[in-house]
């Protein structure tokens, strides 16, 4: 738990961030968790309003445990809450009306990959394979692992760049996606999507984490 002093200087480095870079909603989404917690309350409904209106955020994506799930869908703010997200994300359905079944699609990825991962490590756990079935086993996996991608190529086709939060809104956390197909179909996966990664990255849409998983994992 950081303190209202290191909320402060947080908020004024992402600040700062934005007069280069142009609007930050991945680390407005994470910020105003703590903007709630601090009781930063304008900041907190000016971004969230922001979030709602231009980058799609959506209730149905919220887990529950974020610090002010409670407030806004029960408490003092929900009648604020509800009328602010009614009318922005009227306002960003009829922006992205087009883009509903692949946003859905994405944020489906992250299921299926630990639905994989799952059912793989408890197959492993409970077979006694030798060494021609392990493999085999392994390739099977592999394939049902690059399935995933797939989904994520066709949208990466589609919008001429990789899926972000820029244009496909917020969540989207397919990051163990790249992650399993990094490690268990290394090439083919890196030549098929590194066109859209370096597009997304040049035009500051993504981060370098994606790198950085790619060389921890071949590395």
């Amino acid at each position: 738990m950081i303190s209202k002093l290191e909320y402060e200087i947080l908020k004024s480095n992402v600040l700062k961030l934005e007069k280069e870079y142009g609007y930050e909603p991945e680390f407005k989404y994470k910020l105003i968790d703590k903007s709630f917690l601090f009781e930063d309350f304008d900041f907190f409904k000016e971004e969230l309003s922001i979030l709602v209106k231009n980058y799609g955020f959506q209730v149905t994506f919220m887990n529950e445990n974020e610090s002010y799930y409670n407030s806004i869908m029960f408490g003092k703010l929900s009648k604020w809450f509800k009328k602010m997200y009614l009318k922005n994300h009227l306002y960003w359905l009829k922006h992205n009306f087009e883009k509903q079944l692949d946003i859905k699609t994405l944020n489906e990825l992250p299921v299926k990959d630990q639905v994989i991962a799952k059912y793989s490590a408890d197959l492993q756990n409970q077979l006694n394979l030798d060494s021609i079935q392990k493999n085999k086993f392994i390739e099977i996996t592999a394939n049902y692992y690059f399935k995933n991608i797939d989904d994520l190529l066709y949208i990466s086709k589609k919008y001429d760049e990789l899926p972000s939060t820029y244009n496909l809104g917020l969540v989207q956390n397919y990051r163990t996606v790249l992650i399993h197909n990094f490690r268990e179909n290394t090439n083919k996966t890196w030549n098929l999507l590194f066109p859209y990664i370096k597009k997304s990255y040049m035009k500051n849409q993504i981060t370098n984490v994606i790198f950085q998983d790619f060389d921890f994992i071949v590395t």
